[in-house]
């Protein structure tokens, strides 16, 4: 009974903390100058992400690195 009890206690602090960090990160962000100079960068490189990668993919396609050498 103590083994699920101290395992209730750990998830809840583990919760806790993990909770604390995402909550510190949010305010950063959203608070502070620099965090919303942050998060707006983020933001601009987030949407040309999406052609990025499908660059990257063609090009990788086009090389054959995909291919299958059995």
């Amino acid at each position: 009974m103590t083994n699920n009890n101290e395992n209730n206690s750990h998830n809840f602090w583990s919760g806790f903390a993990l909770g604390a960090v995402a909550g510190g990160a949010l305010m950063y962000m959203f608070a502070t100058e620099r965090g919303r100079k942050s998060l707006t960068s983020i933001l601009a490189n987030a949407e040309s992400l999406e052609h990025n990668i499908e660059d990257v993919l063609d090009m990788l396609q086009k090389q054959d690195l995909f291919k299958d050498t059995k």
